[in-house]
């Protein structure tokens, strides 16, 4: 793998909701969905890690079985690809019963609900998961202490 590189991208929201759609939700659900697959497809060509910074899918609260079932054959197939994953605002967080609604993807993605310095396949990087309030102070602490200059965060 190589460690110089990353695939990140942010803000997928796969979904079949009908609202501007042509055909019911189809196209969205398709369009979210191959987005998906050619972030991974782009990382793997790359041999470099992916990253997420949240916002997976839409609405917060649940999943829409078919955008669910659709991402976790993504991932599996992408298996060789390693994925560190950040909830958004769209997710949910630590706070939901289960944990965020990236709870799904832990068995194929590194999945970081808490402000943390994470080491991993990819390079270390200092991560802050979307939460609607947060002090930061500690997580630059710990980076600043340990050289880290990456922060990887979903936030407004």
């Amino acid at each position: 793998m190589s460690s110089n590189q990353l695939i990140v991208c942010s803000d997928f929201h796969i979904h079949p909701r009908r609202l501007c759609s042509r055909d019911g939700g189809k196209d969205r659900l398709h369009d979210g969905l191959s987005v998906l697959r050619q972030t991974f497809e782009m990382a793997r060509a790359r041999q470099c890690p992916w990253v997420f910074l949240g916002d997976m899918k839409v609405p917060k609260l649940s999943w829409p079985q078919e955008a669910l079932t659709g991402a976790l054959v993504l991932f599996e197939e992408f298996d060789d690809v390693p994925k560190l994953m950040l909830p958004g605002n769209h997710d949910g967080d630590a706070s939901h019963l289960g944990g965020s609604g990236l709870a799904p993807f832990r068995k194929h993605a590194l999945v970081i609900e808490q402000p943390a310095v994470v080491e991993w396949e990819g390079p270390t990087v200092a991560v802050a998961p979307w939460m609607a309030q947060r002090n930061l102070a500690p997580l630059f602490g710990e980076a600043q202490k340990r050289n880290v200059r990456t922060l990887l965060s979903h936030g407004f």
